[in-house]
């Protein structure tokens, strides 16, 4: 089997594989559902130290924007000042 990282040793990486193989469908679906966490969350606060000046909405914008593409985060953000009218 190739490799699928460069900066990782074949070795370490045949361990690592064995170990979520190993793993019960539950638990795979468990370490899927943390990753999606923490990559929202590492996101949200990337966003808040590149851009502290930001409001909580303008801050929703961009993560919705860096999330789910400008296209919705512009429909959200048209809907949201309908709504707030």
């Amino acid at each position: 089997m190739r490799p699928m990282s460069v900066d990782t040793s074949p070795e370490v990486e045949r361990v690592w594989i064995e170990g979520i193989q190993r793993r019960t469908p539950q638990q795979r679906l468990k370490m899927a559902l943390n990753l999606g966490t923490l990559v929202r969350r590492l996101a949200w606060q990337g966003l808040c130290g590149r851009f502290p000046n930001d409001t909580k909405r303008e801050r929703r914008m961009r993560f919705l924007a860096l999330m789910y593409g400008p296209k919705l985060a512009d429909e959200v953000n048209q809907w949201v000042s309908l709504r707030d009218r």
